[in-house]
């Protein structure tokens, strides 16, 4: 939707194709506020609230370990740290180090 709204006002502002030194700045001014504003698109999965399909995109977390997750979080609340999820069986500390950057609390 973002990409769309850009391309659309980078339409209507150079349609003539003229490009001068205040288009450029107001096309610089817009671009840094745009991009400071918008959230990353590429966020990580939060340990403490994903539910049980978004845990299982995770590589090497099918059902089973999404589920356990998922009880482990309801009796003992929320994970502190990410290392937390080693305490769940099946979660291997090899398993998270291939997850982490995925993951956050």
């Amino acid at each position: 939707m973002g990409i769309i709204f850009i391309m659309v006002w980078l339409r209507i502002y150079f349609c003539k194709w003229i490009v001068t030194e205040e288009k450029m700045k107001a096309l610089f001014i817009f671009l840094g506020m745009f991009f400071l504003l918008v959230p990353p698109a590429i966020a990580g999965i939060n340990i403490n609230t994903a539910d049980l399909n978004t845990l299982q995109s995770l590589p090497g977390i099918g059902a089973s370990r999404a589920k356990a997750i998922i009880d482990y979080r309801s009796i003992h609340g929320d994970f502190q740290s990410i290392e937390d999820l080693t305490r769940i069986r099946g979660i291997s500390p090899e398993l998270l180090e291939q997850i982490r950057e995925m993951l956050e609390i």
